[in-house]
Parts: structure tokens; sequence; C-alpha cells
């Protein structure tokens, strides 16, 4: 089903300068060659794992293949069926951090609710990201004092149109942390677009 739903979403948006071409694989699926048609074939340059819809682990060692491949991977580590993360399930990020050093990860939706696991995870290794994505109609609830320090490896994200949480609301949450131009700007865009290698048409720079 990984390698269908890979070739679906490059035929859908091959050509929108907009659209970066991502891709999923599963532990059960070959997962070498799955990996392999997607980046060398496809032109995947980002993953996503979603640990609850395979019901799988993010450090099972089966997913070595798409780690080994440096490129960025988002992982939804929790399982519960709402989407929201349980104490302990960021922890399994970290094992997998440590081994490949060079793949950065993007822990979904900040690991809300247990967005200070995500954070402590994040500290202890340099190349996990979190990301700010709604889980159905809650935002993941930030503080200044939290993420002080880690302002380089947040990414905006918004999960539209499959939450109930509107675009703008999303954008006024960060806004509201009062972060200064900078730092906003880094985390509505530049951080994101410094992480894929994205560059806006006719800019020269990140959305």
């Amino acid at each position: 089903m990984a390698a269908a739903l890979n070739r679906d979403m490059v035929e859908r948006w091959r050509g929108d300068p907009m659209v970066i071409a991502g891709a999923t694989v599963h532990p059960e699926d070959d997962v070498a060659a799955v990996v392999a048609e997607a980046c060398d074939v496809l032109g995947a340059r980002v993953f996503k794992l979603h640990c609850s819809v395979g019901r799988y682990e993010p450090d099972d060692p089966r997913l070595d293949p798409l780690y080994a491949r440096e490129l960025p991977v988002v992982i939804h580590v929790g399982h519960a069926v709402d989407g929201s993360t349980a104490v302990g399930e960021p922890r399994r990020v970290v094992e997998v951090a440590r081994r490949w050093p060079r793949t950065p990860l993007v822990i979904a939706h900040f690991g809300a609710p247990t967005v200070e696991e995500a954070e402590a995870v994040m500290r202890a290794c340099p190349n996990v990201y979190a990301d700010l994505a709604p889980i159905l109609y809650e935002p993941p609830r930030l503080t200044r004092s939290l993420i002080r320090g880690l302002e380089e490896r947040i990414l905006f994200g918004s999960d539209m149109p499959t939450v109930k949480v509107r675009l703008e609301d999303s954008l006024q949450q960060v806004r509201d942390l009062h972060l200064g131009a900078d730092v906003e700007a880094a985390i509505l865009g530049q951080n994101a677009a410094r992480l894929y290698g994205f560059t806006s048409p006719g800019s020269g720079s990140g959305p």
C-alpha cells in the first residue's frame, strides 16, 4: 500500500512548485525497495511515519533503510485513535536519533499533549525537530520558556483541511508567543524551507 500511495502522491502533485514530494513506508514492507523507489524514481524529499496506523514503533529496526537515507522523517509517535501522544511515546525517538545523527527527525504535533517530553527529546538530540500541526480540535500548547533555545527546530504546521482548527488560529498562536519578527518568521516558514531544501518560486528564499 505504501508504494501505491507514494506513486499517487507524485502523480497528483508533479510539477506544482509549492509542493514537496513526500512518501511513507511501513515496517512490514520491503522497506529498502519502497524507499529506493520513492527517493530514486519518484523524487521524495521527506517521509512521514504514522505509528498508530501501522501499529509499530519508530525505533523498529526494520525501518533502518529509511533512516539511512538521511532525509527528513516526520514521525507521528502517538498510537491513540484521537491522534494524541501518551507519556513515553516521544522517548521512542531518542534511540533513532542517536543511531542516525545525520537524519532529521520531526515529532509531529510537538508530541501533544506530552509537549514537555517532546521538548526533552529535542534538547537531548540536536537532530530532532517538532511541528505545530494541531490534533483535530487542539493545537500544541507551548510557552516561550518551553521552546527557548529550540526556535530553529520548530516547524509550523496546520494539517489543513483535516482538522477543525482554522489556519488563522494556528498562525495567531505562534504570534501570541511574542517571539520577535525573526524568530516568528523562522517558525512560520524559514525553518521548514531550510530543512526541506525548499525555495518558493522567484523568491530565492523560503516561503
